[in-house]
Protein backbone atom coordinates (compact mmCIF):
# COMPACT_ATOMS: atom_id res chain seq x y z
CA UNK A 1 0.00 0.00 0.00
CA UNK A 2 1.26 3.42 -0.90
CA UNK A 3 1.87 5.89 1.93
CA UNK A 4 0.01 9.15 1.60
CA UNK A 5 1.73 12.27 2.80
CA UNK A 6 -0.43 15.19 3.78
CA UNK A 7 -0.20 18.30 1.69
CA UNK A 8 1.32 21.30 3.43
CA UNK A 9 -1.23 23.78 4.69
CA UNK A 10 -0.91 27.32 3.48
CA UNK A 11 -0.76 29.76 6.29
CA UNK A 12 -2.15 33.06 5.15
CA UNK A 13 -2.02 35.74 7.79
CA UNK A 14 -4.53 38.51 8.01
CA UNK A 15 -3.30 42.12 8.04
CA UNK A 16 -4.20 42.37 11.72
CA UNK A 17 -1.94 39.43 12.55
CA UNK A 18 0.96 40.86 10.57
CA UNK A 19 0.52 44.21 12.28
CA UNK A 20 0.50 42.71 15.76
CA UNK A 21 3.64 40.71 15.01
CA UNK A 22 5.37 43.92 13.92
CA UNK A 23 4.22 45.72 17.07
CA UNK A 24 5.51 42.89 19.27
CA UNK A 25 8.87 43.10 17.51
CA UNK A 26 8.84 46.86 18.07
CA UNK A 27 8.24 46.50 21.82
CA UNK A 28 11.04 43.94 22.00
CA UNK A 29 13.34 46.31 20.11
CA UNK A 30 12.50 49.15 22.49
CA UNK A 31 13.07 46.98 25.56
CA UNK A 32 16.45 45.92 24.14
CA UNK A 33 17.44 49.57 23.73
CA UNK A 34 17.44 49.54 19.95
CA UNK A 35 16.24 52.64 18.14
CA UNK A 36 14.19 50.96 15.41
CA UNK A 37 10.90 50.50 17.30
CA UNK A 38 9.31 53.21 15.17
CA UNK A 39 10.09 51.27 12.02
CA UNK A 40 8.19 48.27 13.35
CA UNK A 41 5.24 50.49 14.32
CA UNK A 42 5.13 52.03 10.84
CA UNK A 43 5.29 48.56 9.28
CA UNK A 44 2.34 47.56 11.45
CA UNK A 45 0.36 50.58 10.27
CA UNK A 46 1.11 49.72 6.65
CA UNK A 47 -0.45 46.32 7.22
CA UNK A 48 -3.36 47.59 9.31
CA UNK A 49 -3.93 51.37 9.59
CA UNK A 50 -6.31 50.92 12.55
CA UNK A 51 -3.71 49.22 14.78
CA UNK A 52 -4.04 51.13 18.05
CA UNK A 53 -1.05 49.31 19.53
CA UNK A 54 1.17 50.67 16.76
CA UNK A 55 0.08 54.23 17.57
CA UNK A 56 0.81 53.56 21.24
CA UNK A 57 4.25 52.25 20.38
CA UNK A 58 4.94 55.36 18.30
CA UNK A 59 3.74 57.62 21.10
CA UNK A 60 5.83 55.90 23.75
CA UNK A 61 8.89 55.87 21.51
CA UNK A 62 8.51 59.64 21.04
CA UNK A 63 9.57 59.90 24.67
CA UNK A 64 9.67 63.42 26.01
CA UNK A 65 8.80 65.02 22.69
CA UNK A 66 5.28 65.98 23.64
CA UNK A 67 4.47 67.63 20.30
CA UNK A 68 5.12 64.27 18.60
CA UNK A 69 3.54 62.00 21.19
CA UNK A 70 0.31 63.86 21.97
CA UNK A 71 -1.38 63.45 18.56
CA UNK A 72 -0.70 59.72 18.68
CA UNK A 73 -2.64 59.33 21.92
CA UNK A 74 -5.63 61.48 20.99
Amino acid sequence: MREVTPEPKLSIKRPEQLAMEAVEAGWEAMEAGRENAEEFALTALRHWPNCADAYTLLGVSAGGQLELALPLFT
